[in-house]
This record gives C-alpha cells, sequence and structure tokens, in this order.
C-alpha cells in the first residue's frame, strides 16, 4: 500500500494559464499567497503565444481607458486598470529585457516571435 499524503492547500487557484490568469498568478505569488494555475492546453499561455501572427499581442497601449469596457459593474473597468493598466504590463515587459513594438492602432508585439521568446517570458515571472 502507497504513502498517502497530506492534502495541498492553496490560497488561490486560477483557472486558466493565458494572459490574465498568469498576470493574476504572477502577483498573488508576489504577495505570498500559495498559487495553483489550471489550464487545460499543453502550455500555460499557449493562446497568447500565437496571437498577433505569432508576435504575442500581449496589450493595447489604447486600453487604459475604462469606457472602453462593458461590465456589468462599471466601477470594475476603472478600478482594475488604475491597478493593472498597460503601461504597468508594458514596465514588467521591459524590466526583463523583452523587445517589442507598438502598431499604429496600438497593439504592443514581441519584435521576435513567440517562440524565440517564450523561455524568457517565463523566466519573468
Amino acid at each position: 500500500m502507497g504513502a498517502v499524503s497530506a492534502p495541498v492547500r492553496f490560497d488561490a487557484i486560477v483557472i486558466g494559464a493565458g494572459a490574465a490568469g498568469l498576470y493574476a498568478a504572477l502577483h498573488a505569488g508576489r504577495r505570498g499567497r500559495r498559487v495553483l494555475v489550471l489550464e487545460h492546453n499543453a502550455e500555460p499561455g499557449a493562446k497568447i503565444l500565437i496571437s498577433g501572427g505569432g508576435r504575442c499581442n500581449f496589450t493595447n497601449v489604447h486600453g487604459a481607458d475604462p469606457a472602453r469596457y462593458l461590465c456589468a459593474n462599471p466601477r470594475f473597468p476603472r478600478s482594475a486598470l488604475t491597478r493593472h493598466g498597460p503601461d504597468a504590463f508594458i514596465a514588467l515587459v521591459q524590466k526583463h529585457g523583452i523587445a517589442f513594438y507598438e502598431k499604429d492602432a496600438g497593439a504592443a508585439l514581441l519584435r521576435r516571435r513567440a517562440g524565440r521568446a517564450q523561455n524568457r517570458a517565463h523566466a519573468a515571472g
């Protein structure tokens, strides 16, 4: 008979390892929380890596305007964007030396194809 292990407890369980899920897990972890991320794809961030034609469309510089979002709670977009707007995410990308550029519509894309930058992005956390 095998050994029975004690159940593992988490402070937060994030469903989905897309951009928002990974960002939420990163910030919860930085606050000392034990975080479990559940993802049905083989790799975390798989969908974001193929966005933008394989250049990882990671934010939109025009996305900080709360009026651009529809929400049952109209105060939520303003609150969320005040804490975690596009500028904050761009600063995180720059901090880790990940090169990107802005397209004319405001999309922020990696300079290198996402597959090559994936290891740096994983190390950024």
